[in-house]
């Protein structure tokens, strides 16, 4: 008899091991999922590794990004010490022209037909903490002054 009711009492303990085993994950998830964003923000370089000199094959992303605005912004019509400010949809990650600028369909046309130097605008304001993710902040302003010929344009961060 004691031998029956073993056989009828195993899955009893089976089921109820397997809904301990099912909450301990279930309660762990959320750990594990922070323990890896941590780590894996932890390999990614900081706006002040990226200002530094850390390069990316084409000199700092900065410095490849004021490169990149400059010529497109130069091909457009745009004239050495021109300002024009960019936003930057944290969210999003498009580009559009924050002020009243004369061209500011081109240029967003420009910005949108050019999706890596656009994801290089979001990866810049990310290096350099433009983004906290709050969702407060919805878009982040950078002043871009053109520079001459010889040089790249001016980037500047807005508050």
């Amino acid at each position: 008899m004691n031998s029956l009711l073993g056989v009828f009492a195993a899955p009893t303990a089976l089921s109820g091991a397997s809904v301990l085993r099912q909450t301990a994950k279930a309660v762990a998830a959320p750990f594990e999922t922070l323990l890896t964003s941590a780590l894996e923000s932890a390999d990614k370089p900081t706006g002040a590794d990226l200002q530094s000199g850390v390069t990316d094959g084409a000199g700092t992303l900065r410095e490849h990004v004021a490169a990149s605005l400059q010529q497109v912004l130069a091909s457009l019509g745009l004239q050495p010490g021109e300002h024009v400010t960019l936003e930057v949809d944290d969210w999003t990650g498009d580009v559009t022209v924050a002020d009243s600028h004369p061209l500011a369909d081109a240029i967003e046309t420009a910005l949108r037909d050019n999706a890596e130097l656009a994801a290089q605008l979001r990866r810049l304001g990310e290096a350099e903490g433009q983004f906290d993710g709050s969702p407060f902040k919805s878009a982040s302003k950078l002043s871009v002054e053109l520079g001459d010929t010889r040089s790249a344009a001016r980037l500047q961060w807005l508050s």
